[in-house]
């Protein structure tokens, strides 16, 4: 198994809003259901876009767009 994924809270996110930070969580597990938290939070439910990081190495995955598919567990 690659050492970089491990299966529990993988992923580090920041989230922007129309380019203006948002809010950044360092453990996350499923992002999937990230997305369902900030579309449910009112503070958040306003996000445009999230970039998605490895959280152990600090590697850039990939960002993504409000109205994209994300997947529960990205790898790239």
């Amino acid at each position: 198994m690659n050492q970089e994924f491990k299966n529990k809270n993988d992923y580090s996110v920041i989230v922007f809003e129309n380019n203006r930070f948002l809010c950044k969580y360092t453990y996350v597990g499923n992002l999937y259901k990230f997305v369902l938290f900030l579309e449910n939070t009112y503070q958040f439910k306003n996000w445009t876009a999230m970039n998605v990081y490895v959280r152990r190495s600090g590697r850039f995955l990939k960002q993504y767009r409000n109205g994209d598919f994300i997947p529960p567990k990205p790898r790239f």
